[in-house]
């Protein structure tokens, strides 16, 4: 099971087509064309014969093949299956379509050309790059200069105004920008920006809790980047693969997709070459390989300059779940406190089950009078959290034995910490990787 992801990224009837196709290409270019792209590829003889046989190719040596013939990816892959594939197509989103996208896509109708010089790159970067910290901000920025974007530049502005929209958790409006971009990207044949567009949406439908979906769009994401031979992009779909498989609970092939990934990312992509080793973690801490577990958690923290405060505090949460699951207690609640800390102000829900689960490790050490000193930091998520009561009255409950000075025993903080985790997988916002 855990090759076939790689083997299988195509489907197996998509396979058996590319092994026909290379097979009559092979025999054009003359006798003893197989052996020597056997030898060239380090393989032994009969290889290829065999991977028909089986109706399963690895995409890296199918990229290695193209290289070898001196094929161009995009053409043969045409020749193969007649066209490129067509990202799936989503139902509508209620809600009205936002006015920014109505403008863009009227403008992109009627070919759009900027009255004044076009954007310039610098602009859409720092559009970009602020997409996640300043949202809001972002929407208005790409409102304002909607008039100064080309017909290839608006698509891009879409793309970034739908993750905006998806970090203000207005899934409606993102959907609509990421539909509308896809569309553009397609009619004008840019296959880099369409993968990264069914990425994006499959971060919009996951967060709505469909993973299926997302992860059907992020394999549509491989078979796009493919076709025009980026390594780096199939190497970041098949990190949303993983993720996607990991809440699928298909564990085994959400390690093969992440260790997929880590062939393909380049060592400068460390955002999602540490989103793989962070996803690797969770997945061997899961299956209970806690030495594995521990080994990708500190691989992925040699890479921490690359994520924000939000996503390093997540990492150093797992590594104090780990340390607490081999029973290294102190390191355990030194992890937890610097995360929790971290999580008050970027992500209350997430900072009260961390703080329960330190509460919880800090009275199994019989460490009491800590646990209700830890536990009364808790007070200020009660503001921030009244718009989910669930997990309010969780805290709350909590609260109120600190305030009494008694009460605050293992039981019950381990049933309060088993609400609050129910509560967050209902409501996860699927956020290991920022798109």
């Amino acid at each position: 099971m855990g090759r076939k992801i790689i083997e299988d990224s195509f489907g197996r009837r998509q396979a058996q087509r590319l092994h026909l196709h290379l097979q009559k290409t092979l025999r054009q270019r003359g006798p003893g064309s197989i052996t020597a792209l056997e030898k060239a590829l380090g393989v032994r003889s009969g290889w290829l014969r065999y991977k028909r046989y089986r109706g399963t190719l690895e995409l890296s040596h199918l990229l290695q093949i193209l290289h070898w013939l001196d094929l161009d990816p995009g053409p043969f892959f045409s020749e193969v299956f007649g066209e490129r594939p067509s990202a799936l197509r989503l139902p509508i989103r209620k809600g009205n379509v936002p006015l920014l996208v109505r403008r863009a896509v009227q403008r992109f109708v009627n070919g759009a050309v900027a009255k004044q010089p076009r954007l310039s790159e610098s602009d859409l970067l720092g559009f970009e790059r602020a997409r996640r910290n300043s949202p809001r901000e972002v929407i208005q920025q790409i409102t304002a200069c909607l008039d100064q974007a080309d017909g290839e530049q608006l698509p891009r502005l879409l793309s970034t105004a739908g993750s905006a929209w998806r970090h203000l958790i207005q899934l409606d409006k993102a959907q609509h920008a990421l539909n509308s971009a896809l569309q553009m990207a397609e009619d004008l044949d840019m296959p880099a920006l369409t993968g990264d567009l069914l990425q994006r949406l499959g971060y919009v439908v996951a967060d709505a809790g469909e993973h299926a979906t997302a992860w059907r769009l992020a394999r549509r994401a491989t078979d796009t980047y493919t076709l025009v031979a980026d390594l780096e992009g199939i190497g970041k779909s098949f990190v949303d693969q993983g993720i996607w498989l990991f809440y699928l609970d298909r564990t085994d092939e959400a390690i093969a997709a992440h260790q997929a990934a880590l062939r393909y990312l380049p060592p400068s992509a460390e955002e999602n070459r540490c989103a793989a080793l962070q996803a690797l973690g969770l997945c061997h801490r899961r299956r209970g390989e806690l030495e594995e577990a521990a080994n990708y958690a500190d691989q992925a923290r040699l890479l921490e300059g690359s994520l924000d405060p939000f996503g390093r505090a997540r990492l150093i949460w797992l590594q104090g779940q780990i340390a607490a699951d081999q029973e290294r207690y102190a390191e355990a609640e030194e992890s937890l406190s610097e995360a929790a800390r971290s999580l008050m102000k970027l992500h209350p829900g997430d900072a009260a089950l961390i703080t329960t689960e330190l509460v919880h490790l800090q009275l199994r050490r019989g460490h009491n009078e800590r646990a209700y000193e830890t536990a009364s930091t808790m007070i200020s998520l009660v503001e921030p959290l009244n718009r989910q009561p669930l997990i309010s009255a969780a805290v709350v409950e909590l609260l109120r034995c600190c305030l009494s000075g008694r009460g605050l025993t293992l039981s019950l903080v381990a049933e309060v910490k088993n609400k609050l985790r129910k509560q967050r997988e209902r409501g996860q916002r699927s956020r290991d990787v920022m798109r």
